[in-house]
Parts: structure tokens; C-alpha cells; sequence
């Protein structure tokens, strides 16, 4: 807005993405993202528009299945999804100690609950492997995903 605009005067602002791109419904595939509910989910499948998509999808951070109805030329969001791999040094309590490419620590996240956090303890501390931690990253929030043997 110019200083000699009318304050009342509607003015359009560029929207505010947090990691977000909005897309029309017929650009969703299979296996992409795509968010509902204010949370990020992976499409796991996605039927043909009569006259709106069935979409089923799961979220990426509690696994949580979801189902949605979306008219084809509908605006939809698509969150912008990272997979990222850390090489893990130690596990402190239930804190993964770990590292990326450019040796940068990161020690802010948790061994996962259930059998890919038993799977992690058992690789690193009972089988003394060297090992990668897989971790996704969305809208702010980021999660391990999976490990690795090196």
C-alpha cells in the first residue's frame, strides 16, 4: 500500500505460506501430499472426479488414515514435505544425538515410541552399528521416520 492510499481501500496481501503452496485439486497424485485438517498427509489413493475426488490419505506424522471429498477445480493445500538423513552418534536418555552432511548437531528429537524406536536402541547400542536416522519435516513439525544402516 502507497502512504497516500485510503486506508479503507481493499489492498491484496501475498498469502502467508508457512511451508504451504496452494494447487488445484486435479494436480493431487497418488503418493503426494496434501494437507487437511490443519496436518500434513501422504495421498495413498485417489479416485477419478465424479463430479469431486474421494481422497484417502494417511497422516504423515501419526499415521492416522483420513478421508476427504474435493470438487476437481477446487484450490487445495500442499505442504512442502522434506526427508532429511542424520548420522546417528549416541542416544542420551531418549534424546538422538545426531549429525547431517555439514556436521551441524541436532539433538531435538526423540527415539520414536514402538518397534522403529526398538529397532533404533537394538542397531545402535546392542549391535554397536553405524547408522543413519531418517527424519520428515513438515509445517513445522518433523519426525523420525526410519533408520538405516550405513
Amino acid at each position: 500500500m502507497s502512504w497516500n492510499q485510503n486506508p479503507d481501500d481493499e489492498v491484496e496481501c501475498p498469502p502467508v505460506t508457512n511451508g504451504i503452496q496452494t494447487v488445484t485439486a486435479s494436480a493431487l497424485r497418488r503418493n503426494g501430499f496434501m494437507v487437511v485438517e490443519s496436518r500434513p498427509c501422504r495421498i495413498v489413493g485417489i479416485s477419478p472426479p465424479h463430479p469431486a475426488y474421494n481422497i484417502t490419505l494417511k497422516n504423515i506424522f501419526t499415521g492416522e488414515d483420513v478421508e476427504t471429498t474435493v470438487a476437481h477445480d477446487a484450490n487445495v493445500e500442499v505442504p512442502d514435505v522434506t526427508r532429511r538423513e542424520y548420522h546417528l552418534l549416541s542416544i542420551d536418555d531418549t534424546i538422538l544425538s545426531m549429525v547431517n552432511e555439514g556436521d551441524q548437531e541436532k539433538n531435538s528429537l526423540h527415539v520414536p515410541d514402538g518397534e522403529l524406536g526398538d529397532k533404533i536402541k537394538r542397531m545402535k547400542d546392542e549391535e554397536d552399528l553405524d547408522v543413519n536416522i531418517i527424519v520428515i519435516e513438515a509445517m513445522g513439525e518433523e519426525a523420525v521416520i526410519g533408520v538405516k544402516q550405513v
